[in-house]
């Protein structure tokens, strides 16, 4: 320190950025099934590239989950896997490239989501919680 001035203390306050993703979907929950829309409406606006930076947030690795799948639908319903899986850092890696190769396909079918959703939602690694 200076011997003129001697030490001193500086205090810095700093705001705390909300989370985007809590701020956009609430708690997060431990099982979740993604159901992403990948209908050629999304390639309008960059839709699908927003789509992939929010889910970019969510499997980056700062959220932890104890099983997850994912379900990219637009005429047909493409699950990422048969079942629900363990959120292991290879699964959520492997995930999110999955999410990261998306493109833009046909119509949007939603019910065909819905109902992939019912045969994938279940797994050994556990059942999802929230869609």
């Amino acid at each position: 320190w200076p011997k003129e001035t001697g030490p001193r203390e500086l205090v810095v306050e700093m705001e705390r950025v909300p989370d985007p993703v809590r701020a956009l979907f609430g708690e997060l929950t431990a099982s979740p099934l993604f159901m992403l829309d990948v209908s050629g409406s999304m390639q309008h606006e960059q839709r699908l590239e927003l789509l992939k930076k929010v889910m970019g947030l969510l499997l980056g690795g700062a959220y932890a989950f104890e099983s997850l799948n994912i379900i990219a639908y637009s005429n047909t319903a493409e699950p990422w896997q048969d079942s629900m899986v363990a959120g292991t850092p290879e699964n959520v890696a492997d995930a999110l490239e999955y999410v990261r190769g998306l493109e833009p396909r046909a119509a949007t079918h939603m019910s065909a989501a819905f109902e992939a959703a019912t045969r994938v939602g279940r797994g050994e690694d556990g059942d999802c919680d929230r869609l």
